[in-house]
């Protein structure tokens, strides 16, 4: 099994060696792109499917560097987030990716950058939280775990929660 990661831009490295398996939704919804979106990895523990979505909006030389604080801003980043983690859900119920009904945690990682303060990022995390079916596990037809934990996280603080799991940006040299 592959152990170590890249996100979309090759900046930066997850090491997923800890894991029990690692499933890339990406390469199973990119056969319905324009309906299905869906997050970087998901990650099983011994105790939870993590879903982790990294966004980061500090890539240096990036073309628009206004674009990830602009999408921020107007909301769009958070439904965005959303639509990411109900695709990935359909994407593991069909591939039946959690075969032990592991409580499932939605994990966004963001390296905000310039422009964007906490009061921008708490207010992404509870528009994304309000977007989850959190409501589901109390509805009787609903047999599998939907979703139970959401956070928003910097990559230092994904570093200091989950050691098991690093994350590091690569050096420019790397890339």
């Amino acid at each position: 099994m592959k152990k170590v990661y890249e996100d979309e831009n090759h900046t930066t490295e997850f090491d997923f060696s800890a894991a029990l398996s690692v499933f890339e939704p990406h390469k199973l919804a990119a056969h319905h792109s324009e309906y299905i979106s869906d997050v970087d990895f998901v990650v099983e523990s011994e105790e939870v499917l993590f879903f982790v979505e990294y966004k980061n909006g500090n890539i240096v030389g990036a073309a628009n560097p206004e674009a990830f604080a602009d999408k921020l801003k107007r909301g769009s980043l958070a439904n965005v987030l959303i639509k990411k983690f109900y695709g990935t859900l359909l994407m593991v119920l069909v591939t039946d990716k959690n075969p032990s009904n592991k409580p499932i945690k939605y994990m966004c990682v963001i390296e905000a950058g310039n422009g964007i303060d906490e009061v921008m990022m708490k207010k992404l995390r509870n528009k994304v939280y309000a977007g989850l079916p959190f409501d589901y596990k109390n509805i009787e037809e609903i047999k599998v775990p939907v979703i139970d934990q959401f956070e928003v996280v910097s990559l230092s603080e994904w570093n200091t929660k989950y050691t098991k799991y690093p994350v590091r940006v690569k050096s420019a040299e790397e890339r």
